[in-house]
């Protein structure tokens, strides 16, 4: 009986650490969070998944890049749905834009 309760902990630490490791890394990406209305006030919407995305609001954003984790990520916003167009690819620095924007979509690589 006591073994398994030594096994039960064991797993249970184990599961706890990989939990915590899948927060982590999330918490390390790189992200665009756009807002409904100016002020980045309102309801608003993460992107930080790899791929082409329509932006659903205009009225500010929030991009916040970092470096020691996530260096190699790459964030190229356009004028137009469906990452089409010429894009502008944002610096690799922290920016809040609180004001509305051109953009419609976003390509994060």
């Amino acid at each position: 009986m006591a073994r398994s309760l030594g096994l039960i902990a064991v797993l249970v630490g184990m599961l706890m650490v990989v939990e915590f490791a899948s927060i982590a890394d999330a918490k390390y990406k790189s992200y665009l969070r756009v807002y409904e209305e100016a002020g980045c006030r309102h309801r608003s919407e993460l992107y930080n998944s790899c791929g082409c995305h329509n932006l659903k609001y205009s009225g500010g954003f929030k991009y916040d890049y970092n470096e020691k984790h996530d260096e190699h990520s790459k964030m190229t916003v356009y004028k137009h749905p469906n990452c089409h167009g010429v894009g502008f690819v944002l610096p690799h620095e922290d920016k809040n834009h609180c004001r509305p924007f051109p953009f419609k979509s976003v390509h994060i690589k």
